[in-house]
């Protein structure tokens, strides 16, 4: 098992990505990049990320309502 903290990136921009997880996988972190906007919170949970970058522009959807989603769901697998 790794001890590396998993950083989830989810953005359209293919360079902002590819630069993010450079930096990031350089420093000893564990990335994963979206691939599925529409299952973004499901394999978010699935990767198990200790932190997400998730970009304020996701093509066809409401930032407010994803982040509602990601804390409803958060908050589920708490209790």
């Amino acid at each position: 098992m790794s001890d590396k903290a998993k950083v989830y990136v989810a953005d359209p921009d293919a360079g902002v990505v590819r630069s993010i997880r450079n930096a990031l996988e350089a420093g000893g972190y564990t990335v994963q990049e979206a691939f599925d906007w529409d299952q973004l919170i499901e394999e978010m949970e699935l990767f198990g990320a200790d932190l997400a970058f998730i970009s304020s522009e996701i093509p066809d959807h409401y930032y407010g309502d994803l982040i509602r989603e990601l804390r409803r769901s958060s908050d589920a697998s708490h209790t």
